[in-house]
């Protein structure tokens, strides 16, 4: 497949209209439903209601980002009109438990191209559902995006303190392909008004000051 392919295929899940596959059902080991993953869509990203909460969610987990700064849900409805929607080659999943039909979180891909994918923004804002909701929200993204967009090849990077991220990670099959440094700088905020961080990846030698950041990957067959 193409990326032109690709990225046309993304737009259509995006709109989430007479596309198949669309909602994402979430299955557990024994093939019971536990949940679905709805692609953010144009709709979505004027919802100050729905930008309110995942700027809640981001502030609570943006220690584990590359880029942190104070999340609104100003900048959250901007991110998600301007990066999640109008970005294709990206796609953001909102995650619904099936239950209580309740938003418990997020999980997307970015860079598709080239038959790969990076796995992206996993967030689980809330608790509710099946225990391991997020692993198979993931390994149903996993699925979709090797069926539907052909990729071949996934990978993500954790900061390398993070264990539990990188446990998770294992249990769906990735493993750490390598190591990093992550530099702390500061860059100016959108408004130019004040400084946020973000953290630029280099290779070894690395300096006491910087922290780790392992990528992980995973071949799909």
């Amino acid at each position: 497949m193409d990326n032109e392919t690709r990225s046309s295929l993304i737009a259509q899940a995006k709109t989430g209209e007479f596309f198949p596959a669309i909602p994402i059902p979430i299955h557990d080991a024994w093939e019971i439903r536990i949940g679905a993953l709805y692609p953010i869509s144009s709709i979505d990203a004027g919802i100050h209601d729905l930008a309110s909460i995942l700027a809640e969610w981001r502030q609570k987990h943006m220690r584990y980002f590359l880029t942190q700064f104070t999340a609104t849900p100003e900048r959250t409805l901007a991110w998600m009109r301007d990066v999640c929607v109008a970005d294709n080659t990206r796609i953001m999943f909102l995650i619904r438990e099936a239950l209580a039909d309740r938003l418990i979180g997020h999980v997307g891909a970015r860079n598709i191209r080239d038959g790969a994918a990076e796995l992206d923004n996993m967030i689980r804002g809330v608790k509710g559902g099946h225990a391991d909701l997020m692993h198979y929200a993931v390994l149903a993204l996993i699925g979709w995006l090797r069926n539907v967009l052909d990729v071949r090849y996934i990978y993500t990077g954790i900061f390398a303190n993070n264990a539990p991220a990188i446990r998770f990670h294992e249990d769906i099959g990735l493993c750490i392909a390598q190591t990093l440094a992550a530099v702390k700088t500061h860059v100016p905020t959108p408004d130019g008004k004040g400084e946020e961080i973000a953290y630029v990846l280099h290779e070894y030698p690395w300096r006491e000051d910087e922290r780790g950041y392992v990528i992980m990957e995973r071949a799909l067959e």
